[in-house]
């Protein structure tokens, strides 16, 4: 009985070895994929293409900014997105830096850090913001990742400056 106790306990960790092993390599896939798809959303928030960025969203995706209502929807954030344009928004920089990353099942959590430079047409000089973020992936059927919740925290109280 206790020998069968020893196999099953070395069965188990063999198993979870493997197991550790393969979530570590499926991040590490998974951070790589996110990175790149990062590059892109970077490259598009700079040149205001609005429609890469929509494409890398899920159509319920959720998206909260400090100070801001809610956006529900891929809809609503293409609305919201028009009203920048209207307001002559520029994005002069914007970065993220990934802080912790862990997946589970078909969802990938991310946190991190991120800044930005801001101005619009109405404004005299560009507006600096940095703060916190965590958002979750989506893995879609194809493999592909999309945003399905974000939520963006300024690190800082804009009030104070005023």
């Amino acid at each position: 009985m206790k020998k069968l106790t020893v196999i099953s306990v070395l069965l188990s960790m063999i198993a979870m070895t493997t197991v550790i092993g393969y979530s570590q390599e499926s991040l590490a896939a998974v951070q790589h994929k996110l990175e790149e798809i990062g590059q892109i959303l970077n490259k598009a928030t700079l040149e205001g293409d609005y429609e890469t960025l929509l494409k890398y969203h899920t159509d319920d995706a959720i998206i909260k900014a400090d100070l801001r209502p809610v956006i529900k929807g891929k809809s609503t954030l293409r609305e919201e997105y028009e009203k920048n344009k209207k307001v002559g928004a520029k994005i002069h920089s914007f970065s993220t830096t990934t802080e912790a990353m862990w997946i589970c099942g078909d969802e990938v959590y991310e946190r991190g850090t991120f800044g930005q430079t801001a101005s619009y047409k109405d404004s005299s000089k560009p507006i600096a913001i940095y703060g916190s973020y965590f958002q979750i992936w989506l893995k879609q059927p194809d493999g592909s990742y999309k945003i399905k919740y974000i939520i963006w925290n300024l690190d800082f109280n804009p009030y104070e400056s005023m």
